[in-house]
């Protein structure tokens, strides 16, 4: 499998940052998308120093599990699940314990999330799409401050 337009363009409006798998680049935000070609696109992504083939390129990307954590987004630390859940439709204040646990599985499941909650995920920049596992992208956590 290789990394595909449609894996990181959800992410674009929001600094999606990540490194090329060429020799000697540092991590870069991408800034644009080019798309060039007729029969067959070659996409390249402009990023805030030069331009980079779409199949170099490896996001950096929370994984899922993150979700529970305390994350930084925009020099503020959240919990994205608390988030989510405050911005669901269900009140969990009135849920017992064992009701709010089951919910919390939900979340778990990705193809029970809305539209909404996808956005906030690709604004935190979370491995929606597995590609961390995939070898696609890198861990966030694995990087060194």
């Amino acid at each position: 499998m290789k990394i595909e337009l449609k894996h990181i363009i959800g992410y674009y409006p929001y600094e999606l940052r990540g490194v090329s798998k060429e020799e000697n680049m540092g991590i870069e935000t991408v800034i644009g998308i080019s798309i060039c070609g007729t029969l067959t696109p070659i996409i390249t992504l402009v990023t805030d120093i030069d331009e980079i083939d779409l199949e170099l390129f490896k996001p950096i990307l929370h994984p899922l599990s993150d979700l529970t954590k305390e994350i930084e987004v925009n020099g503020e630390k959240i919990i994205p699940l608390t988030i989510l859940l405050k911005n669901s439709c269900f009140d969990t204040k009135k849920m017992t314990w064992k009701e709010q646990l089951e919910f919390l599985e939900c979340y778990k499941n990705i193809d029970l999330l809305t539209w909404n909650d996808f956005q906030k995920l690709f604004e935190w920049h979370f491995d929606v799409f597995g590609l961390i596992e995939k070898n696609l992208a890198i861990d966030i956590n694995t990087l060194n401050d």
